[in-house]
């Protein structure tokens, strides 16, 4: 054999073998960390960000935990369930919903910064970069939303604070 390998099973590693010899690793224990439940079915795949959890929920929650302790540090809850993974990116905690919501949320505290309403339900994403949200619907449509700090409402978006907030604006859609 060349170069370092390692033999595994399915609990994990059990040897690796060197130039200098095989030696057996000790088995892996995993251990439950915490747990927190959700009132309703989780469906998204949860967000780490700087120690900071966020995952949707069935029940239309957004739950953002310590990613250490899984203590609670906001929750908001959507107009329905929320099925689509977040995206964390700027200070924002980026969500769909399945009535076709997409929102921008505070990541210090669960504030809703703005909310863009969509064809459809969102199906996947977002996935945030360069301040744009790309994300695609159940009715077959991909969206690239971009956010400003234009203080009037452009279409098909609701604003939700003051003037100065952010409002959303559609960069494209492919349908």
């Amino acid at each position: 054999m060349f170069g370092n390998t390692t033999e595994l099973t399915q609990s994990g590693p059990i040897a690796r073998s060197t130039r200098s010899g095989r030696r057996l690793l000790p088995p892996i224990q995993p251990v439950e960390l915490w747990r927190y439940h959700v009132a309703g079915e989780v469906r998204s795949a949860p967000a780490v960000v700087g120690g900071v959890l966020s995952v949707g929920g069935g029940d239309g929650g957004v739950y953002v935990l310590d990613a250490a302790t899984g203590a609670e540090r906001w929750r908001f809850q959507a107009a329905s369930p929320v099925s689509s993974s977040p995206a964390v990116a700027k200070g924002l905690v980026y969500v769909g919903s399945d009535d076709g919501a997409l929102y921008a949320l505070d990541a210090l505290s669960g504030d809703e910064r703005w909310r863009f309403v969509l064809e459809g339900g969102v199906g996947y994403g977002p996935v945030v970069t360069s301040g744009v949200a790309y994300l695609s619907t159940i009715f077959g449509i991909v969206y690239a939303i971009g956010g400003s700090a234009a203080p009037a409402a452009t279409p098909g978006a609701i604003p939700t604070a003051a003037a100065g907030a952010l409002t959303a604006r559609a960069e494209w859609r492919r349908r």
